[in-house]
């Protein structure tokens, strides 16, 4: 786990915070499609950012980038999220360990997102993800039978209000005897999980969602 450490000291400074998984535990929650390539014991980390990532990383990224982003950048949250990832691989490589970063805007020629963050965050352990099969429907809570809902994912201590930004993939690591977390339950009620998925699907612009969990 020496690699998950220095991918920790590396990025806790500038807001960013990290969960160890194997991929056969994401592998094993999502559709084929999603599935990545690498053998079930392989170790990968799941990379949030915390709400001060903005004071931490992407103001000083803005201000010291600011020529170069000027017409040139499509998104400069993703060039952000890019160049404090590029700093991890180069801290690995110091140590002779290969990563390989997936970031939450990846895309498959298809256009379906090349991984499910909030899965990958979910098996980690870092945030448990909520969907309709969540919330036992009945008088004054539900939603029509063929609406979509989509599901979110909710944080212990930061609530709605932190963000999934990739993962990193150590393909040389492979570990065993991890033992799979759970992710801490923090809207044990199906009123809470009704409301939480409610807002954010229907009312996502505001923010509201995102107070519903208790943010500590």
């Amino acid at each position: 786990m020496d690699a998950v450490k220095q991918i920790e000291s590396t990025l806790l400074e500038f807001g960013y915070e990290c969960s160890p998984f194997l991929l056969g535990w994401y592998n094993a929650i999502v559709d084929k499609r999603f599935q990545l390539s690498f053998k079930p014991n392989t170790l990968a980390v799941s990379v949030i950012s915390a709400p001060d990532m903005f004071e931490k990383a992407f103001m000083p990224f803005v201000e010291a980038s600011r020529d170069k982003l000027s017409n040139t950048c499509r998104d400069p949250l993703d060039q952000c999220t890019r160049h404090y990832f590029q700093k991890v691989k180069d801290k690995l490589l110091e140590s002779g360990t290969e990563c390989e970063a997936i970031f939450d805007f990846d895309t498959l020629p298809s256009g379906q997102p090349r991984c499910l963050v909030q899965a990958a965050g979910h098996v980690s352990g870092q945030a448990r993800y909520y969907q309709r099969g969540d919330v036992v429907e009945g008088e004054g809570i539900g939603w029509p039978q063929d609406k979509r809902i989509y599901g979110a994912c909710a944080h212990p201590k930061y609530g709605g209000w932190f963000a999934f930004r990739g993962i990193v993939v150590l393909p040389g690591v492979e570990l065993a005897d991890l033992p799979p977390p759970q992710p801490v339950d923090c809207l044990p009620t199906s009123d809470e999980r009704f409301r939480y998925l409610h807002l954010f699907n229907h009312h996502w612009k505001d923010s509201r969602f995102r107070d519903v969990p208790p943010v500590i």
